[in-house]
């Protein structure tokens, strides 16, 4: 008897955990593999999604941070924040790795080591898609490796606002504030965010040295502050039901 309730509890929980699956993948929509908007579930590519509930819960400060909790993906720096930063996609480097902000090309054409990604912070975002593997037939030869799509938070009708306010180690502070409105007719959204830190010492004694293996900053070595400002605006003007303008 023990045994037969036994089976029975496990097999409700797995029904429900697929239940579950099915549900939460109903309600995530990707753009990055077809070009088109559709949902998780029918998209036949290795998707990766971090959607905007995983950013407010984890706090992530920059995009790089949320990236890094990705199976398949790496990022490497330099140092602390701002400190040149590296992206791994299944062994691939930065330069075979597309990014894009709401579908318009991020990476830097006048260098060949990819997109800059200590720079790129991570506030109104709305879902970061990861698309692992060749999309060159979809996106071109930057895309080799994969493709990474940025999706800004949409305006909802109404005028609506927002402000953050953080602190954590190293003195780091970080601000920001969102306004937007929309009407039936247009819209426009604005955001600002400041973020300083006093950092740590990136430098570090060499291997031949007494003090080999002690921080920077123990040795009274200068910090590697950071300061980044960041301003977005979006406007868009709704011509009819199914066409639009976006700035």
């Amino acid at each position: 008897m023990q045994k037969k309730l036994s089976i029975s509890l496990v097999a409700s929980f797995l029904l429900a955990t697929n239940l579950f699956s099915a549900q939460s993948l109903e309600t995530i929509t990707v753009t990055s593999a077809t070009k088109s908007s559709q949902s998780i579930k029918d998209v036949t590519s290795n998707v990766e999604v971090i959607t905007a509930q995983e950013i407010e819960e984890k706090h992530f400060t920059t995009v790089g941070e949320a990236l890094n909790t990705l199976p398949g993906i790496s990022i490497s720096s330099n140092g602390g924040l701002g400190t040149s930063s590296s992206v791994f996609l299944r062994g691939f480097s930065s330069s075979r790795v597309l990014v894009l902000i709401d579908g318009i090309r991020y990476n830097d054409v006048t260098s060949s080591s990819g997109a800059p990604f200590e720079h790129l912070m991570i506030g109104d975002i709305e879902q970061i898609e990861l698309i692992k593997g060749a999309q060159s037939g979809v996106w071109g030869a930057d895309a080799s490796a994969g493709v990474i799509n940025i999706i800004t938070k949409t305006v909802k009708t109404g005028t609506h606002g927002n402000a953050t306010v953080e602190y954590g180690s190293f003195n780091t502070k970080k601000y920001g504030m969102n306004l937007s409105h929309k009407t039936k007719d247009f819209y426009v959204q604005g955001s600002v965010s400041k973020l300083t830190s006093d950092g740590f010492s990136v430098n570090e004694p060499k291997k031949s040295s007494v003090n080999y293996g002690t921080r920077g900053e123990e040795l009274g070595y200068e910090d590697d502050g950071y300061d980044n400002l960041t301003a977005n605006i979006k406007a868009g003007y709704y011509i009819n039901d199914e066409n639009k303008i976006d700035l």
